[in-house]
């Protein structure tokens, strides 16, 4: 059995427990569809000006939480 505690920080406002609905997990493709609750849900503060593939995030409020902006 799965612990669905495992790596969550308690207390973080931009935690999920859904499904983040990757394009294709199993081919190692970690990137976000425009179906995934990851979408706009996560804060500004502390996060970089651009994600991992050098674009940028958005300006104020509507952070996709991961490294990767839809």
């Amino acid at each position: 059995m799965v612990n669905a505690m495992e790596g969550v920080t308690m207390g973080a406002s931009a935690n999920i427990s859904a499904d983040p609905v990757f394009t294709d997990e199993a081919a190692g493709d970690f990137h976000l569809t425009t179906g995934s609750p990851c979408v706009d849900a996560a804060g500004s503060a502390g996060a970089p000006s651009v994600d991992f593939e050098g674009d940028p995030r958005p300006a104020g409020a509507g952070f996709d939480i991961g490294p990767d902006e839809l």
